[in-house]
């Protein structure tokens, strides 16, 4: 069965005239979460090959089945595995983003310990895990590989072993793994010393 489930809530952050990363990641779970009962444990997969301007609709596969990726999509999604998997599709929509709402960054930066190729965050702070992993990253990669010019790094992938989880934000380390070229990079993520799996990166425009 495949089923198309509207998104709330999205909203530009910041100064930023797209839609980040972590924020599709976290609309993506909490819509199926709202339409399914629960988040399909098990490994996830979500990738983003561009970026998000306007509002987006999730056409997602159940039990197995196969959705064909629509001409608008700007990236894709498996959570779960087998007849327990929803597998879809981040398609655009159109409408415009009207809301904005602040991003104080700096907060999670401030609060990010980087040692060598590592970058570590403790304290808990107001924010989703999504957004503390790709902050973190988006730090350590300003430090080990600062982006050119008019380019900056923006979350590509994550492969995690299981959904992100409310309390993963306690505890949050990332580290430098291997670097594709200059533009695709990997970093491994832990949450409590649990190898919770990787986070991908690749030089954009912004």
């Amino acid at each position: 069965m495949t089923i198309m489930l509207p998104f709330e809530g999205l909203c530009f952050k910041g100064q930023r005239s797209y839609l980040q990363g972590p924020d599709l990641y976290d609309a993506t779970a909490a819509t199926l979460k709202r339409h399914l009962g629960e988040v399909p444990p098990g490994p996830c997969q979500f990738n983003i090959a561009h970026k998000a301007r306007s509002q987006l609709v999730a056409h997602v596969a159940l039990a197995g089945d196969v959705v064909t990726k629509p001409a608008a999509s700007i990236g894709s999604f498996v959570f779960g595995e087998g007849r327990q998997s929803a597998v879809g599709w981040l398609v655009t929509t159109g409408e415009p983003v009207i809301e904005r709402r602040p991003f104080a960054e700096e907060i999670i930066w401030n609060a990010c310990a980087v040692e060598d190729r590592a970058a570590r965050l403790a304290p808990l702070l107001p924010f989703t895990p999504a957004e503390l992993v790709v902050s973190v990253t988006k730090k350590l990669h300003h430090m080990l590989m600062p982006p050119p010019v008019g380019r900056h790094w923006a979350l590509t992938r994550f492969a995690l072993v299981r959904p992100f989880q409310n309390e993963d934000a306690a505890s949050i380390a990332v580290e430098f793994e291997t670097s594709i070229g200059v533009v695709l990079t990997r970093c491994s993520i832990r949450v409590d010393k649990f190898p919770l799996g990787h986070v991908f990166f690749s030089l954009t425009q912004p």
